[in-house]
């Protein structure tokens, strides 16, 4: 993004809740290097999913204890919630899980 859209994009991740306007984005590992880390500041709520390096699992949860390092890929991802980690699975097609945390 050029200068202004960035700005833009920060500004709307980090103020646009209040105006019930909420920023969805995702990203691979591979685009990880291209990842301006400016930008996770505006995003405070983090689903982390399996990631395949555990560190950085732990660094874009920006908390140890968030367990983000183990989880199951493609079933688990885990969330903050206020000052504890939740850990939510996705519910299978084949009606083996129900989706759920503990």
């Amino acid at each position: 993004l050029d200068t202004e859209s960035f700005a833009r994009l920060h500004h709307l991740s980090i103020h646009g809740p209040r105006e019930r306007v909420w920023v969805v984005a995702t990203l691979t590992a591979a685009q990880v290097d291209d990842l301006d880390l400016r930008i996770l500041d505006g995003f405070r709520t983090r689903l982390i999913g399996h990631i395949l390096a555990p560190g950085l699992a732990t660094y874009f949860a920006e908390d140890p204890a968030s367990g983000a390092e183990n989880l199951d890929p493609g079933v688990e991802f885990t969330v903050a919630f206020n000052r504890e980690w939740l850990r939510f699975w996705i519910s299978q097609t084949d009606g083996t899980e129900k989706g759920y945390y503990r």
